[in-house]
């Protein structure tokens, strides 16, 4: 038994309950059903009682009374945030939202396709593949890589270097 409960007499038992103590009474009102953590102090008996009958009357009439989670407060002060800053520009967070929805949906695009440098390295080497080709069109592809992709035939002629 701890200290304080040696000092503390209990006055109701039943949901919420009131202790009394040397000077005064409390009225605690813990209850996970109820979703409560309150605690209220009184100097008589008869104003601990009322406290109580009331608390215990709003619960049945009401029932479970829960707070708003931490979560969602922090949510909605974000939003709150989100919307002062925009609206200089007139826009909502829902217009700010479906911009950059459409702007990843871009840049998806972009890197799926392959790059300029990618295609004229692949066209130049299909071509030389191709033994269809004339002797004279074969001698024109480094011309036609130079002005269509010079940075192209720079990369071929590095990689031939390599070899």
């Amino acid at each position: 038994m701890t200290l304080r409960n040696k000092y503390l007499r209990r006055v109701r038992k039943r949901f919420p309950q009131i202790y009394q103590y040397g000077h005064g009474f409390e009225v605690v009102a813990r209850s996970k059903k109820f979703g409560l953590n309150r605690k209220q102090h009184f100097t008589t008996e008869q104003q601990a009682m009322d406290f109580a009958r009331d608390l215990d009357a709003s619960q049945t009439l009401n029932g479970k009374q829960t707070e708003i989670p931490k979560e969602k407060l922090q949510s909605l002060d974000l939003h709150e945030k989100l919307t002062v800053k925009l609206q200089p520009f007139g826009r909502t967070v829902e217009d700010a939202v479906n911009f950059f929805h459409e702007h990843l949906g871009q840049e998806a695009l972009k890197q799926a396709k392959p790059s300029v440098r990618e295609l004229a390295v692949a066209w130049e080497t299909f071509k030389k593949a191709d033994t269809t080709l004339s002797n004279r069109f074969t001698a024109e592809l480094g011309n036609y890589a130079n002005a269509r992709c010079p940075f192209a035939v720079l990369s071929a002629k590095a990689a031939n270097l390599r070899r």
